[in-house]
């Protein structure tokens, strides 16, 4: 029976992985590891086990280290000097995403026509739209309502999704003064045991007077 890992992904920078083995090898479990692909977890710690003389499962807390590349790794399990054996479940390394390029729609941002564009370079897994993630506006202002609405929010808008690329258009309202301004995306929703900081992307600017 394949093993199963959860979460399914982890960033490049590494993480936690909780990985339940069936039929676990023989032996002294608290002496197990667990690797990825051919690196050893930076540390694996036996949580809990089942069955009697021979165990029937075993659940570990390992932390994947550090990948140089994206892609899948084969998850096994070694223990003592033995060799390792393969799990039969592969655990996703996928890269953290980036903004990229100019965010200025227009070419510039000033405090009566601020229009953004974020592209994102490989926005997390479990993303689809907009109700996955949010994005918070920090700095500039005090800001007054958009001509024709009620509220001064930024008005957000999806572009376009693919597994590889997200664009965001973010129009800004008015403000009532030239200042520095950083605008964020927070995913949310994402599977237990994810460590959603690690998919946060964003960036910088100057708003400009007129």
């Amino acid at each position: 029976q394949p093993s199963l890992v959860a979460p399914a992904f982890v960033p490049l920078s590494g993480g936690a992985v909780t990985v339940t083995v069936y039929w676990p090898p023989a032996g002294d479990l608290a002496a197990c590891s667990i690797l990825f692909g051919a690196a050893p977890a930076a540390s694996t710690a036996l949580v809990s086990s089942a069955g009697g003389a021979v165990k029937t499962s075993a659940v570990f807390a390992a932390v994947a280290a550090p990948r140089g590349s994206a892609g899948d790794a084969e998850v096994s399990i070694r223990c003592g000097g033995g060799d390792a054996r393969y799990l039969g479940v592969t655990e996703a390394f996928v890269r953290q995403p980036s903004v990229d390029g100019d965010i200025f729609e227009d070419g510039s941002c000033t405090t009566l026509s601020c229009l953004l564009l974020l592209r994102v370079a490989s926005p997390p897994p479990w993303v689809t739209g907009l109700g996955d993630m949010g994005v918070v506006v920090a700095g500039g202002g005090p800001y007054t309502n958009h001509k024709g609405y009620d509220d001064a929010d930024p008005i957000v808008t999806l572009v376009g999704i693919t597994p590889l690329s997200m664009s965001v258009r973010v129009r800004m309202p008015p403000a009532t003064a030239a200042g520095n301004v950083s605008v964020t995306l927070l995913p949310s929703g994402a599977p237990a045991g994810v460590n959603v900081s690690a998919f946060t992307a964003g960036g910088a600017f100057e708003m400009g007077g007129i």
